[in-house]
């Protein structure tokens, strides 16, 4: 990652007060802020984050708006030209202004907030075809459907539905299995063949192939604005393939990051719909739960998942007979090195790293920044090492990959 270092030489004999020292530059962040506050009312910008991978800079930025004027898509759709304007002339290094806006203007705006209503992406290439006339001024983005042809009063009860519907996200920590003592017996077995052998145990995943010299790095949660597109970047960059859980609802959200995802040559997998408890749902709920998934993430990436993974890693017999219902293996993990606690990159690469064997499942996350700051020391000490990293099927076949 970027950091910027200031040193001063200070004579030992003179002390320096507070009032002495001089005032420390603004952050990017804080810059990007100030300038977008001079086109937006400040009680309309939540919040805005900026962030780097050391080789791109990608800005967000948060918005609330009103969802009863007339015709809300549109006014969203000119409002992020103009602030993804503002953004690239305020930093010139920007590679890529991410806007997320919610229709409620309350409330805790941070990653378990998921009643996001409009998205959207401009990168400096396509910001500068849209004003030189060279493209087509096409944005890339994403509106709940009730903003574009409903009345405003059915539109907001909608949106409020839609909101209500969505769980607040838990992170994945270790596979846990909800049953009766004698399917607590019998999973064990299974995840112990599975940790041994590798490969399937009746319809589970938790380890690869044992005699494979490779590990697959998964990444579950997202897509996520500034962070996916960040660790895609970071991933390219290391020549890394990779598999991604991801949520229906967010692919639904941002389906040009999720696009982006399939088309980098990752693998892409199914985290279920709205991230529920699914061993607390009936059957039906559940059984849409991934259905619904599996719709919107092969409708935004062309690509059909093969894999499941429950959220939470809490599962039980019902949860894996309905993903193999539906055609998808349920895929757990060998290895969690806790990248959700947010830990030091250094700490984090040590524990990826400390742990690695053939076959391994390493659970990880997107959306944290340490993870993308770790990823290049991972991706030489394990290399160095032999490994090869590559996609959950990939590493589960016995068979070398091409």
């Amino acid at each position: 990652m970027a950091t910027v270092t200031c040193a001063l030489a200070l004579s030992a004999a003179v002390p320096v007060w507070p009032s002495q020292a001089a005032p420390q530059p603004a952050t990017p962040a804080e810059r990007l802020r100030q300038a977008l506050l001079r086109v937006e009312p400040s009680e309309r910008v939540v919040r805005v984050v900026v962030d780097t991978n050391g080789r791109i800079r990608v800005a967000g930025v948060v918005l609330t708006y009103d969802p009863r004027q007339r015709d809300p898509v549109p006014a969203l759709q000119t409002r992020t030209w103009r602030l993804a304007a503002v953004a690239f002339a305020t930093l010139a290094d920007l590679t890529e202004f991410h806007v997320t806006a919610f229709h409620h203007a309350g409330g805790w705006f941070d990653g378990n907030r998921w009643d996001v209503t409009f998205t959207a992406a401009v990168s400096a290439r396509e910001l500068r075809a849209a004003a030189d006339g060279s493209a087509d001024r096409v944005l890339r983005s994403w509106a709940h459907p009730a903003l574009r042809v409903w009345p405003a009063a059915q539109r907001m009860a909608a949106l409020d539905v839609y909101a209500r519907s969505l769980a607040p996200i838990t992170y994945e920590s270790q596979p846990t299995f909800v049953g009766r003592a004698v399917e607590r017996i019998v999973e064990l077995r299974d995840r112990l063949i599975s940790m041994f052998r590798g490969g399937p145990s009746d319809g589970k995943i938790f380890r690869g192939a044992p005699n494979r010299t490779a590990i697959a790095l998964t990444f579950d949660d997202g897509p996520v604005p500034v962070y996916t597109t960040l660790l895609l970047d970071t991933l390219r960059s290391l020549n890394v393939r990779s598999t991604f859980f991801l949520i229906g609802t967010r692919v639904l959200q941002y389906p040009y990051l999720a696009r982006a995802i399939a088309d980098d040559g990752h693998e892409v997998a199914n985290h279920t719909h709205t991230h529920p408890t699914l061993t607390q749902l009936p059957p039906a709920v559940l059984r849409t739960e991934i259905a619904q998934a599996q719709r919107a993430i092969t409708a935004a990436t062309g690509r059909t998942p093969r894999y499941f993974r429950p959220p939470g890693g809490q599962y039980n017999t019902a949860v894996v007979r309905e993903a193999s219902r539906q055609g998808l293996a349920t895929v757990l993990w060998s290895d969690a090195p806790g990248d959700h606690t947010a830990p030091a990159p250094a700490e984090l690469a040590d524990r990826i790293t400390r742990s690695a064997r053939n076959g391994g499942i390493v659970l990880l996350h997107q959306g944290i920044p340490q993870t993308i700051q770790a990823l290049p020391a991972v991706a030489s000490e394990l290399r160095r090492r032999g490994f090869s990293l590559l996609t959950v099927t990939d590493v589960v076949s016995e068979e070398e990959a091409s």
